[in-house]
């Protein structure tokens, strides 16, 4: 059976820093953990030949600490000529999570695979989970990596 497209998050420095305020994440079905990350099922792409456009996911992420929780799920990759970033709905509301970086991705396989994507938290991502856990959780704070591969 081939491969199914999806998008992975590789948590490089902010897994560990969630640890640290004692918040735990894990994923939302059907997003899977695994050993290159956390891989989020693509539902829909509308993307042009210069790879600008929307990438809609299924599941998401559970940021949980004692009884409290952020869930963030059906991630929409924008990706735009200067400017990317991952939307995920908390609830009914639209939050603008991540900021994306693609200066140094790498695109591959005729542009079914990029990878190198450099995640960072963008503001209103911030100011959600600092307001659900009471930290200080910063803008701009260092997610990981993301790569998209369509198959």
């Amino acid at each position: 059976m081939p491969a199914k497209p999806r998008s992975s998050v590789t948590f490089t420095r902010y897994l560990p820093l969630m640890m640290i305020v004692g918040v735990a994440v894990t994923p939302v079905n059907p997003a899977k953990a695994g050993k290159k990350g956390i891989a989020f099922p693509i539902t829909g792409a509308k993307l042009d030949k210069n790879l600008t456009g929307s990438i809609d996911h299924k599941g998401g992420l559970k940021f949980a600490a004692g009884d409290t929780k952020l869930v963030v799920k059906n991630f929409v990759v924008k990706i735009g000529e200067e400017k990317s970033k991952l939307i995920a709905y908390a609830g009914k509301q639209k939050v603008k999570l991540l900021d994306l970086d693609l200066g140094d991705a790498k695109v591959k396989n005729g542009g079914k695979t990029v990878s190198n994507v450099k995640a960072s938290l963008a503001k209103p991502g911030a100011e959600a989970l600092s307001a659900t856990f009471g930290a200080d959780i910063e803008k701009g704070t260092p997610i990981g990596k993301v790569t998209v591969a369509f198959k």
